[in-house]
């Protein structure tokens, strides 16, 4: 595994919410994190991508019940809102980013070689397999 390797936003997407869903965390805020994570990974901010999901998971198995408040609270608070007028959804910060930023990356997150052995060695705690890297 090289500095190179690129892996499916989608990919890593379904892969962050079945680990936090399996770590214990409900599905509208394990979809949220992971979208919020993964959309750190799409405009580049590695420090502020999947690379807190490891970390994540360790406070819910240590029985933190931090990451679950601000999580339910950061997915409430944005869907509680009424779309605005014109619009059929509300939008999360970052949406029209990400799909921008997805469309230059022809779908793929090049991630620091650091991140896929620690969400490896994660997920194999739960019985689960990180995604493998998208052939060059």
């Amino acid at each position: 595994m090289g500095a190179a390797d690129r892996y499916s936003s989608e990919a890593l997407t379904r892969f962050a919410v079945k680990l936090l869903q399996t770590a214990g965390v409900d599905d509208v805020p394990a979809e949220a994190v992971a979208r919020t994570l993964v959309e750190g990974d799409l405009l580049g901010h590695d420090t502020h991508g999947l690379a807190l999901l490891a970390p994540y998971v360790k406070e819910i198995e240590n029985g933190t019940t931090d990451f679950l408040r601000q999580a339910d609270w950061l997915g409430d608070a944005c869907r509680s809102n009424p779309p605005r007028p014109g619009y059929d959804a509300v939008r999360m910060p970052g949406d029209r980013a990400l799909s921008r930023r997805k469309e230059q990356l022809c779908d793929c997150i090049m991630l620091h070689p650091t991140i896929p052995p620690m969400l490896a060695e994660c997920a194999q705690r739960y019985g689960m397999q990180f995604p493998a890297p998208l052939e060059n």
